[in-house]
């Protein structure tokens, strides 16, 4: 009995421990430090190439980047208002970050939170700055979370060294984070109260996107640039925006639209064509193209830094045409440059890549038997309805009717006097393909929008095939094929090649005319005719 007892005890003990808050087996506490330590580094750079990623907290050694003295960080202790998480949504997840005197506003869409911020005392104190080092030190705060900003107007450029004799100049301040205090190490099973957190200079930052992922040739796509505006843009000598066009861009010169915004984001300022900006609009030149130059003048320039402008937003549109290579050419990357020169040194930012694409249809068109001397014929419609009807997709070719345009569909204006476009999937003869009298011939059908994109679900276009001339010998297939796009096309370059499309060989009548033509024929024909004489002779007899 006192052994069995003596077991159960045992078992609760085990059972109590695991349960239990207090320190797990390896010694490690869980319970959260009510307070940490926040050191921040500043150094001259720009990149992650120039210190590495450092977004877990700890310290990072071996950088060989210069430090930077003088560098003001204000630090603010986040309290949520009514509804608002405890650690703020996270700027990876989409959500933005504005600050408005003591409140900071964390939106995304039409959520939004609000959190009460609280200046907090630094070891150097209220306004400290960074030590020689480029250290500052924040000691004993609460655990929490707590939004980091640099104060580039207390800058003082004499601290930050240089090339020689010459000090570095910082334009634009480190990108405003939070960070938190303390914090789970990786392994998450200990805490960090001790962080180190290495914020980079943002530079001009410039970026580009599109409206669209997909878009038809004849389509206009609307890019934007954006840049952020140097705290001394004042004594810029020069400050352009350099977009070296693809061959299949044909810029909208009239589009050109440049805006100033807030630290709030709000627009304040609309910047004037020959005023503000000159524009040197990109022409044809072989098969590329000139640049799209958009330089700031003087004026420009000055309008910048009298206003609270601190980012620039440059938007304008191009038609895609189809001036491409070969059937796979669908992704049309692009990015932007921005050159600049505040009379210390000419520099140049460029914006990551971005692109739009069209997509090819091609038909995987095979025939039974021998191999034909000419291909089948294919046309193109947006819905089986159109395609039955016979109404098909039409095109506009340039001047020399070396390539597409625009795709127009029925019932648009223009249509009627649009070409034919028909394809011949199988034909090896090239002579045979291009502008012929009113129609263009192809082997597929490209310069296709593949998908649509809203609110970040994709859905994918659907196109009919409908065959409308065969070769001699070859059967008819009459109903439309239906071709959906996929995700996996872009694996590709957004070609989709249809299943296998196969003619037969059809049923062939015998010769007529001829004297040996009608001794087969005239037996065929009076055996059929006793058929019916036996069947009717046997209707006649069931009836007695």
């Amino acid at each position: 009995m006192k052994n069995k007892l003596s077991k159960w005890v045992a078992l609760v003990g085990v059972l109590i421990s695991l349960i239990g808050g207090t320190p797990s087996v390896s010694g490690v506490s869980r319970t959260r430090p009510i307070e940490g330590d926040l050191t921040i580094h500043k150094y001259w750079a720009k990149t992650d190439d120039d210190i590495g990623t450092a977004d877990d907290g700890e310290a990072i050694s071996g950088i060989n980047v210069p430090p930077a003295a003088g560098i003001q960080f204000d630090v603010y202790e986040l309290t949520p208002e009514t509804g608002a998480p405890t650690r703020p949504p996270s700027e990876k997840e989409g959500w933005e970050y504005s600050r408005a005197g003591k409140e900071l506003t964390v939106r995304k869409g039409a959520a939004e939170h609000k959190y009460r911020l609280v200046l907090k005392e630094s070891d150097a104190g209220i306004g400290g700055k960074t030590n020689a080092a480029g250290e500052l030190k924040y000691s004993d705060l609460p655990a929490g979370y707590y939004y980091v900003e640099e104060e580039l107007a207390a800058t003082m450029d004499d601290e930050i060294p240089g090339t020689g004799t010459r000090p570095k100049t910082i334009t634009t301040t480190s990108k405003p984070f939070v960070a938190a205090i303390p914090m789970r190490r990786a392994t998450g099973n200990d805490w960090n109260t001790d962080i180190h957190v290495y914020p980079k200079e943002q530079g001009l930052n410039p970026k580009k996107r599109m409206e669209t992922p997909s878009v038809a040739v004849g389509d206009d796509v609307e890019w934007t640039i954006t840049t952020n505006i140097p705290a001394d843009i004042t004594d810029y000598q020069q400050f352009d925006v350099v977009d070296k066009l693809d061959k299949r861009l044909d810029c909208v010169s009239d589009s050109i639209r440049i805006v100033g915004l807030d630290s709030k984001g709000a627009e304040v300022e609309t910047l004037i064509n020959e005023m503000d900006f000159n524009v040197a609009s990109p022409s044809i030149s072989g098969l590329g193209k000139e640049p799209l130059l958009i330089s700031l003048t003087s004026d420009g320039i000055k309008k910048l830094g009298t206003t609270p402008i601190v980012q620039l937003v440059i938007s304008f549109a191009t038609t895609v045409n189809g001036n491409s290579a070969h059937d796979s050419e669908n992704s049309i990357e692009n990015n932007a440059m921005i050159t600049f020169s505040n009379g210390l040194t000419t520099d140049t930012e460029q914006t990551p890549s971005v692109a739009v694409h069209t997509g090819t249809i091609k038909i995987n068109k095979t025939y039974s038997g021998e191999t034909v001397d000419e291909s089948a014929q294919f046309q193109l419609a947006q819905t089986n309805e159109e395609a039955e009807d016979g109404e098909y997709l039409r095109v506009v070719l340039d001047e020399e009717h070396a390539y597409i345009k625009d795709i127009v569909i029925p019932g648009e204006p223009g249509y009627d006097a649009a070409y034919r476009w028909i394809a011949l999937p199988t034909e090896a003869d090239e002579t045979k393909l291009g502008f012929k009298t009113d129609t263009f011939f192809v082997r597929s059908f490209e310069g296709l929008k593949t998908c649509i994109e809203l609110d970040g679900v994709k859905t994918f276009e659907t196109y009919y095939l409908m065959e409308t001339q065969v070769p001699e010998g070859y059967s008819w297939i009459e109903n439309p094929f239906e071709v959906t796009f996929t995700g996996s096309d872009k694996d590709t370059n957004y070609v989709h090649t249809t299943d296998e499309i196969k003619n037969r060989r059809s049923f062939t009548l015998p010769n007529t005319g001829g004297f040996k033509t009608l001794i087969p024929v005239g037996a065929g024909s009076l055996f059929i005719g006793i058929v019916i004489l036996l069947a009717i002779n046997k209707k006649k007899k069931s009836f007695k």
